[in-house]
């Protein structure tokens, strides 16, 4: 038995791939590491798919952080890994520590592990936006990944093609001008905001990934609350820190979107209303927003 010494870099990759309640010393996780077989085993087990595991093809002069996270999200997408898995194969092809790996996907973008699963899986237009603010000499990289890993002959992308068939596009200061009786009866399909397009299911979902998609991309913080509705002097809020309006005998259907809550007990008509007031209070008013309604539900 010998002694060595290890960096501290190295003990967190030991301590990342090491199994609980299997691995009962460094030397386990070095054994299967290096001869990628049990401790107590002389046979040896590989792994041909890992073996001869292909990442994506990145132009010369890519960034080694952007690098990372297009891989990643490149084996979680081509050979179906799950997120520890993907980092655990790329730690081990690039010789870095997972933690490094970590942090471009987290700190780096402004983001938790949770929520980069999340959008990923369920809003990746989002996750390739913050990308694309991250990284802005390389949107080209970013753009062709995305249309060719995460839209090609995807359903998600599909959905998106045919949806100025079907719904009218009004722009969301065209329905604050419509009488609100005229969609109180209606669903949107979708919010646009600038070019992202998101699938609501209906006036409430809207509000609350309409709020997301500026919390994601830095467009509202703590010091923007409380945002007010359209009548300050009803002492409602439409966005707060707390579940609470000013008037705390009022109550209201609170939503928490990320650190905030929004009341979402309103009429289409008032929801409009809000999100307006909303852009006006946050200095918005130029952010291009619209939503999509089934044709000839507005006249």
């Amino acid at each position: 038995m010998k002694t060595i010494k290890i960096d501290d870099d190295i003990y967190e990759i030991l301590k990342f791939n090491s199994e609980p309640f299997v691995d009962q010393t460094p030397n386990d996780v070095l054994r299967k590491l290096l001869l990628n077989r049990k401790s107590n085993s002389s046979q040896l087990f590989y792994n041909p798919v890992e073996k001869d595991l292909k990442l994506y093809d990145l132009p010369y002069g890519t960034p080694n952080a952007l690098s990372q996270v297009l891989n990643m999200i490149y084996l979680i997408k081509k050979y179906n890994y799950d997120r520890l898995k993907a980092v655990k194969l790329l730690s081990s092809r690039f010789s870095i520590s997972p933690t490094t790996i970590i942090d471009k996907f987290t700190r780096q973008l402004n983001l938790i592990s949770s929520k980069f699963d999340y959008l990923l899986q369920h809003n990746p237009k989002t996750l390739q936006t913050i990308l694309l603010n991250r990284f802005v000499n390389h949107k080209d990289i970013i753009n062709n990944f995305f249309d060719t890993v995460i839209f090609v002959n995807n359903q998600f992308n599909k959905v998106y093609q045919n949806l100025s068939k079907e719904y009218n596009d009004y722009s969301l200061s065209r329905l604050k001008g419509k009488r609100s009786e005229l969609f109180n009866n209606t669903k949107p399909n979708y919010i646009t905001i600038n070019k992202t397009k998101i699938k609501v299911k209906d006036w409430t979902d809207l509000s609350i990934k309409f709020i997301q998609w500026l919390i994601d991309n830095n467009k509202i913080n703590i010091i923007n609350l409380p945002i007010e509705v359209p009548n300050s002097r009803s002492g409602k809020y439409f966005i707060n820190n707390r579940p609470q309006h000013s008037k705390h005998n009022l109550d209201g259907k609170w939503n928490k979107v990320g650190d905030f809550y929004v009341d979402t007990k309103y009429n289409a008509g008032r929801i409009v209303l809000n999100l307006c007031s909303m852009l006006e209070q946050l200095s918005l008013k130029d952010l291009k927003v619209h939503v999509g309604v089934k044709l000839n539900d507005l006249v």
